[in-house]
């Protein structure tokens, strides 16, 4: 072979790339944006991303070529030639990290009044597993909360969950299992609450009873002694009591427990019940100390009918930026917005645009007012407790002084030179900050107020004072700027020190209750029903119940067709079978489907299955059909008032049982007991359980139950910041601000800036005695900051 000839091709002009996959390539990769790789762990930290670098012909249409024809580019190559180079080869992979991952939180609520003061009852309380994912908590199904403690022992039978439990969130246990004395004070089952929302009143019936055969001997053994006011007292109490309780001993007696205590009701039995208590008092020895008469009414649901929340105009998206360098402006508008779509409030409207810097208003607005006017772009609003300030609808971008002004903008005093290609200040030997104001004998500290060396690096933003440690804490900025001496651990879920802030709702308001409802909003009244309404009676959802029905064998063949005669004679049949058992009509009673068995089958597996399985009716069937039907919402007519188709605690008790007692009887022809549970009813203006219409796509699909209409409020992510941002990579705005999920927008800490409040706020502020401060980024605790420092200090 002979030297090259004139007609061989030229070298590849080639240049290093990093790869951005073509569509076919992205497909397979499924649809990855852009040229890194997903990040490849579900949540937290420790994941990492990759991407593939290569070179390409430039001369050939951005030919593909191997990583080798750029050696003599990149200064970094096993092959690359000596002093060639000029670029190190682009980074493959960098490490990553996403929202933290979920914990849960296991409550439960106080025990409820015993269904029997004596004699053996059962009372009930209601739990929730709290899902907490990067400072946002919502309600998960309780077997999230599986391994944590605090949740109840399994069945010893089954070693499993409760299916009422698992379904409902019911604890069930005994209660007064001692004798009844002779008289007793007895309540019945709440009734319906006579209002949706805004606060309504639930009553209950309250009366006593009596066995009274053993009075006239113990008035005797009192007269023997001779003390006649004691007697007196005795005649007395015993006189109330048997003309107005309920002869327990079936002789005697009122007897009627219409004549309860109902809505401040008849004198009588008020009366008798008083002297039931004071009778009791007086033969414990206490003398005239009487207890207080249970409640005959009670407040409920307390949640307010109209909720309000800040919305955001195309998403939160900010305006471009007014300049290119040297401060700008960026814009947004944020609306208050009633989540009831035919509202008649009045919005209040905070517009970041219609402020000239310079020219804010100072005035601000209270809460909504529906009588108010239009209230537009004041300088701060309240939305349902949540408060905004211009700086959640303005603020300043690219606030770097160009280039070529950089040194004129910037002062850095008599300790240091402005290096305008840094685009910094240069500090003299010993000197450092920002501004090259911290003196040698303060290195590593930072000049207070007073001029002290502040050796924490934390200044109050409103004192211009040095924080300083209480204890073993380390002291940290609260939201506002202020210091906190008790430490990280002493602030409260929205950055108060101090505060009494459980938990942040949807809206991103300071819930002092740690219960949130099923619409994500903070629960005043501290406790849900088994809907997922905050202190609701339980009667707006639905009970759906699973139950094994014996059938024959024909029916076996021809309930596999709803259309079928024999299909609408068994649900018929049924219907009033199951109606008779529970004491309702069979217009409260819908059944929903009918599924026939599998011979040898079993309707439930693993923890979903349900302890009274193992009742079944005696005799047995060709074959079992499983029915699912549903307990329309009705009011009781019983002298208790209780709810029995809605699913109020005691409710679904009372289904639970009339149900386990046909099935040990062989009523009906029921054979076992599945799944008791509430099902939320769309369209009654109450968010209940599975209504929340987050993460579905298509709310129009017959597979779901999700409610707009009833849960409006749906949550949209709050960014988090990535590496090289300021913050907690794994908690939303970086545990630097308050997640508005609702809108999916972060309102930052005082000092922070950005979406996602991952940079400190270039723009210098005013602390309480009227000095200029400016956020800088630091290192405290291993953890990123902005804290504030005194742009010009008093001398040390």
């Amino acid at each position: 072979p002979g030297a090259p000839s004139a007609s061989a091709p030229a070298a590849p002009s080639v240049t290093p790339s990093i790869a951005s996959p073509s569509a076919a390539a992205a497909a397979a990769a499924d649809d990855a944006a852009g040229p890194w790789s997903e990040c490849d762990v579900a949540c937290g930290t420790g994941g990492s991303q990759h991407r593939e670098v290569y070179c390409v012909d430039l001369s050939q249409a951005d030919v593909k070529l191997s990583v080798g024809a750029c050696a003599s580019m990149w200064i970094d190559h096993p092959y690359a030639v000596a002093g060639a180079g000029t670029q190190s080869i682009p980074p493959s992979w960098h490490a990553c990290s996403k929202l933290a991952c979920p914990t849960y939180r296991f409550e439960v609520d106080a025990w409820g009044t015993c269904s029997a003061p004596c004699g053996g009852g059962r009372r009930f309380r209601l739990a929730r597993c709290l899902k907490v994912q990067g400072a946002v908590a919502t309600n998960a199904p309780v077997t999230e909360c599986d391994t944590l403690e605090g949740y109840p022992a399994v069945n010893g039978a089954s070693g499993e969950p409760d299916a009422l439990f698992v379904s409902a969130g019911v604890i069930v246990e005994a209660c007064n299992e001692q004798a009844c004395p002779a008289h007793t004070v007895c309540t019945g089952a709440w009734g319906r609450c006579s209002a949706r929302c805004d606060g309504g009143v639930a009553a209950r019936a309250v009366w006593c009873t009596t066995t009274a055969d053993h009075d006239e001997a113990m008035l005797a053994a009192i007269a023997a002694t001779g003390d006649t006011s004691k007697y007196q007292t005795y005649k007395t109490l015993f006189d109330l009591i048997a003309a107005a309780c309920v002869d327990s001993a079936g002789g005697g007696g009122a007897g009627n427990v219409s004549m309860s205590v109902v809505d401040g009701g008849l004198p009588a039995m008020t009366d008798a019940v008083a002297a039931v208590l004071k009778l009791r008092a007086e033969l414990a020895g206490l003398g005239a100390a009487v207890g207080a008469a249970p409640a005959a009414q009670r407040a409920c649901n307390t949640a307010p009918c109209e909720v309000f929340t800040w919305s955001f105009a195309d998403e939160g998206a900010w305006s471009n930026c007014s300049a290119p360098c040297g401060g700008g402006q960026q814009t947004r508008t944020a609306v208050c917005q009633s989540t009831d779509a035919e509202s008649n409030a009045t919005q209040v409207v905070l517009d970041g645009a219609a402020h000239a810097p310079g020219t804010v208003p100072t005035t601000t607005t209270g809460a909504l007012s529906t009588s108010s006017a239009l209230v537009s772009s004041p300088s701060s609003s309240t939305c349902d407790g949540v408060s905004l300030d211009i700086s959640a609808v303005r603020r300043s971008c690219n606030a770097a002084p160009c280039a070529t002004d950089f040194c004129k903008a910037v002062d850095c005093g008599p300790n240091g030179s402005c290096d305008a290609v840094a685009l910094r200040c240069t500090c003299a030997a010993g000197w450092s900050g920002e501004r090259c104001t911290t003196p040698p004998s303060c290195f590593g500290g930072i000049i207070a107020g007073d001029g002290s060396c502040c050796t924490s690096g934390l200044l109050d933003r409103w004192s211009g004072g040095c924080c300083a440690a209480a204890g073993d804490a380390w002291p940290v900025l609260d939201s506002t700027g202020g210091c906190c001496a008790a430490g990280a651990g002493h602030l409260d879920a929205c950055g108060v020190c101090g505060g009494a802030a459980k938990v942040i709702d949807v809206r991103g308001k300071c819930c002092g209750s740690p219960v949130l409802d099923e619409a994500g909003v903070c629960c005043d009244a501290g406790f849900l029903d088994v809907c997922g309404v905050c202190g609701g009676d339980g009667s707006s959802c639905i009970t759906r119940v699973t139950v094994g029905a014996a059938i024959s064998a024909e029916q076996s063949a021809d309930l596999q067709s709803s259309n079928s005669t024999r299909y609408a004679e068994f649900t018929a049949s049924f219907t009033t079978d199951v109606a008779g058992i529970l004491g309702i009509t069979t217009q409260d009673i819908r059944v929903n489907s009918v599924v026939v068995r599998q011979a040898g089958g079993r309707r439930h597996s693993g923890r979903r299955r349900s302890a009274l399985q193992a009742l079944s009716s005696p005799g047995g069937a060709a074959a079992t059909a499983d029915v699912s039907f549903d307990i329309l919402p009705v009011v009781d007519e019983d002298g208790g008032g209780g709810v029995v188709g809605g699913s109020s605690s005691r409710g679904i008790l009372r289904v639970v049982d009339a149900l386990a007692a046909a099935v040990i009887s062989g009523a009906g022809g029921l054979t076992d007991v599945g799944e008791v549970g509430p099902v939320g009813v769309c369209g009654n203006n109450q968010c209940e359980k599975g209504e929340r219409c987050d993460g579905i796509d298509d709310i129009s699909t017959s597979s779901t139950t999700c409610c707009l209409a009833d849960c409006p409020i749906t949550t949209l992510q709050c960014p988090v910041p990535v590496a090289g941002r300021v913050g907690d990579g794994t908690k939303v705005c970086g545990g630097n601000g308050v997640c508005i999920a609702a809108a999916g927008v972060c309102k930052c800490y005082a000092g922070y800036g950005g979406d996602d409040c991952g940079e400190c706020d270039g723009g210098a502020t005013t602390g309480a005695g009227g000095e200029d401060l400016i956020y800088f980024r630091t290192t405290l605790q291993r953890q990123s900051a902005c804290v504030p420092m005194m742009l010009f200090p008093p001398p040390p």
